[in-house]
């Protein structure tokens, strides 16, 4: 386990460096967020992706957040939205036009299943490594 976090730290460290790779202008992808997601809306409404800024991505749900790091060699995910949420994480991941299979990291900011849930069919998806605290293991292993 140590192996992998380090490998992890160390993509990490070497993806802040590399230049974005090219993706599709999304016009106005934020503002189309604010008008399509709603405050009162459910965890897995479909939400447009947009970028956040330079390599950074939204890609999760109206409601919960998923962040695709991108880099030229390989892509970084930082939560996976609820269990029922990851094929729509991964719609907007091609959305911007970016192949699943470059994914090779996945991350959850905390083990709750709103963040950790669409992880495992995430990792199906994408083959990437899932790096999980041993409180997430539960949330992960049951979608």
């Amino acid at each position: 386990m140590f192996a992998k976090v380090m490998s992890a730290a160390l993509l990490l460290a070497a993806t802040a460096a590399v230049p974005a790779p090219p993706a599709p202008a999304l016009a106005d992808g934020q503002a189309q967020w604010a008008r399509q997601c709603k405050d009162w809306d459910e965890w897995d409404k479909p939400g447009p992706p947009f970028r956040i800024y330079g390599n950074t991505w939204y890609v999760g749900t109206c409601r919960i957040s998923a962040i695709l790091i991108t880099a030229e060699k390989a892509h970084i995910l930082i939560d996976g939205g609820p269990a029922d949420a990851g094929g729509l994480v991964a719609a907007n991941i091609e959305k911007l036009g970016f192949k699943l299979t470059d994914v090779k990291f996945l991350l959850h900011t905390h083990e709750h299943s709103d963040h950790a849930g669409g992880l495992a069919e995430l990792q199906r998806r994408t083959g990437g490594y899932l790096l999980a605290s041993a409180a997430a293991a539960p949330v992960v292993m049951a979608a």
